[in-house]
């Protein structure tokens, strides 16, 4: 993952923001909502009560990233309006979670479960 990130450091154009996350920052942050959405997604429950989970679940994935709604979303916008800038975000996380995925499916590798924290 280190050499995603260090890839797309080394990719920016503009200057980004200082009210905008980092494109490292983003990578993360969506890697670990991805992880979050799959892992509610595989529950076997209503609708209804995966959508609350998932809020509970995103709320404290923005507390222990330091992060609220507002600036996540702020950023998250900045970026869709920069397309280049969103493809190597969404590259980054496609490519450190199929790494993810790659290593979990490894024998004796046992799976990281956010649900259970």
């Amino acid at each position: 993952m280190t050499v995603l990130l260090l890839a797309i450091s080394c990719n920016s154009g503009d200057e980004i923001p200082k009210d905008i996350m980092s494109k490292e920052e983003m990578v993360h942050a969506l890697i670990e909502i991805r992880v979050i959405e799959g892992q509610v997604a595989s529950l076997n429950i209503n609708n209804d009560s995966a959508q609350v989970l998932y809020y509970f679940l995103e709320k404290r994935l923005f507390k222990n990233l330091e992060l609220d709604t507002a600036s996540y979303t702020k950023s998250y916008d900045y970026y869709v309006q920069h397309p280049d800038d969103f493809l190597d975000i969404t590259s980054a996380v496609i490519d450190s979670l199929k790494l993810r995925s790659q290593r979990l499916s490894k024998p004796g590798s046992g799976m990281k479960n956010v649900i259970s924290k």
